[in-house]
């Protein structure tokens, strides 16, 4: 296929769809008829899309700004974030026919809670759009052109003047496109700075969570370094066999890949001081003297992890009644500041970012534009640009994308992208 004035797309996820809903968008309102094609490696899009928020989709964050995101220049998102905003999404969305709910203070879901309707919306608006969807379409190689790109495709190749590179990252391999994006990024000479897993279990002794496994628990987590708190988050705590995960969790991972030594504390009840939770185990002990210790807790939390934490300290046969002074201090110690040794990160297949990707340096954040290479563009994952769990990555995506595409366009018809 041969068109000089097309717009490529490079993957078809989050970011991609939105890039070619925007550019279609953009081609209307300036009345323009340019060929926006999406190339999809997979056998249809927005597969990551479909698995978030364990099949719910958590597509944005009210409280997203530049705070929220990493990278070595996390500022780099505040434009896109500020032109396609939270609630722009949401009023997108809803023009496109979702409806939206916000649950607790800033996550956003489909009222439905079925994240396919948010691909389906997408997917639909692109079809009444005229974007042309091309499903099993890996990319080879994109090469450069006197007047644009050749797409080199395993069986075709699409000439165009513009391309999106959308191709997201390592997490979720089995969901994803893997290194694509930064091997044909680095092919016309951008730079990818070191990627590493983020959102990710936190590895541990299996012998300190084997007991635990399966069992998800309220509490905060701290990531200690000697005795400096490097960072706190309260919320869901899983256990695994040999890891810690859930939301409090997962926010940690990024800062356990660049510092070593470090410790997870849990406090199991953060709505308690020491000192109260010292008088509710005086309280219990009064009350079941003659129980054994198993049952000591029975009551503050869950049972296995009660038992788990006062095995630590006593036998689990132990009357009640005999545990000392120095030992129900020392349990009431535990529960607001249960220690797990930490011993990596979990791999890219438990992650549900990338940290790293494409050096931002090398494109201009009023346009998702290469500074580089005209005509170039990338958005989403590819980019080193990483959110908080929470709806964060979603918004990138949608905010990145949405920029990307009408800038695209712009660029194409010869018009000022910013």
């Amino acid at each position: 296929m041969s068109s000089q004035k097309a717009l490529v797309i490079v993957g078809g996820g989050a970011s991609g769809l939105m890039a070619a809903l925007s550019a279609s968008i953009q081609c209307r309102e300036m009345h323009a008829n340019l060929p926006i094609i999406v190339l999809e490696k997979g056998p249809r899009v927005g597969k990551k899309l479909l698995a978030t928020g364990n099949g719910r989709c958590n597509l944005s964050n009210l409280k997203a700004s530049p705070e929220r995101y990493h990278g070595k220049h996390p500022n780099f998102c505040r434009t896109a974030l500020s032109i396609f905003s939270p609630s722009t999404t949401v009023g997108f969305f809803g023009k496109l026919g979702l409806l939206c709910r916000v649950e607790g203070e800033n996550l956003v879901y489909p009222y439905c809670e079925q994240a396919s309707a948010v691909l389906d919306c997408l997917r639909f608006a692109c079809e009444r759009m005229g974007v042309r969807i091309r499903c099993d379409a890996q990319v080879q190689a994109i090469q450069r052109r006197k007047n644009g790109f050749s797409v080199v495709l395993s069986n075709d190749t699409v000439d165009c003047q513009s391309v999106i590179l959308a191709a997201g990252g390592m997490a979720s391999p089995q969901l994803s496109s893997g290194d694509d994006g930064y091997r044909l990024a680095k092919s016309l000479g951008h730079n990818c700075t070191p990627l590493f897993p983020a959102l990710v279990p936190v590895r541990t002794d299996p012998a300190c969570t084997r007991p635990l496994k399966g069992i998800r628990v309220k509490g905060t987590a701290s990531l200690m370094q000697g005795q400096t708190p490097l960072r706190t988050e309260k919320g869901e705590i899983q256990f695994s066999d040999g890891s810690l995960s859930g939301i409090s969790v997962m926010q940690l991972s990024r800062l356990v890949s660049f510092h070593k030594h470090t410790r997870i504390l849990l406090d199991l009840m953060p709505d308690y001081s020491e000192k109260q939770i010292q008088s509710l185990l005086k309280r219990m002990q009064h009350l079941l003297q003659a129980e054994p210790a198993e049952r000591l807790l029975s009551g503050l939390l869950n049972k296995r992890v009660g038992q788990t934490l006062v095995k630590q300290t006593v036998s689990l046969s132990h009357p009640i009644g005999d545990i000392s002074p120095a030992e129900l201090e020392n349990i009431g110690r535990r529960i607001k500041a249960w220690e797990f040794p930490v011993l990596g990160v979990g791999n890219w297949k438990n992650a549900q970012v990338t940290a790293g990707g494409l050096d931002t340096n090398e494109f201009d954040s009023q346009t998702m534009a290469s500074r580089l290479i005209p005509g170039f563009y990338a958005t989403g994952e590819v980019l080193d640009i990483d959110g908080d769990c929470g709806g964060f990555n979603l918004q990138w995506a949608w905010s990145s994308g949405h920029l990307a595409g009408r800038c695209a366009v712009l660029y194409l018809l010869g018009r000022k992208q910013a």
